[in-house]
């Protein structure tokens, strides 16, 4: 799969206390031969308020030997201000804030 024919948006996530939801596409995935894993993924995650206005924006990649995934889910308890991302080829999950102001680099036209 190339980005030109990349999945649809889906939505994965959403915070009831600020509205804000979380959007996954996947836009590469691959099976067979990369650098002794199996199987490879790429995918792009959007923040979205209330609004549909892109708060933040992340594209991760992951690897694996039988399977492989890259997840974004707001943090509990934090009223949408939080995002935990983890991804199947690493110990660690990251967790980054989530601005309140819409990012000026994202149109609408990007995301349709």
């Amino acid at each position: 799969m190339t980005d030109d024919s990349a999945k649809p948006w889906e939505q994965i996530d959403h915070d009831p206390v600020s509205d804000r939801r979380i959007f996954k596409r996947e836009i590469a995935f691959g099976q067979g031969g990369f650098g002794g894993h199996e199987f490879e993924l790429t995918a792009e995650f959007e923040v979205r308020d209330g609004r549909g206005r892109v708060l933040a924006r992340f594209t991760e990649s992951a690897k694996g030997e039988y399977w492989c995934g890259a997840f974004l889910w707001f943090v509990k308890g934090s009223d949408g201000t939080r995002v935990r991302l983890s991804r199947s080829d690493r110990r660690e999950d990251e967790v980054h804030d989530v601005p309140d102001t819409p990012r000026r680099d994202v149109t609408e036209g990007e995301r349709a």
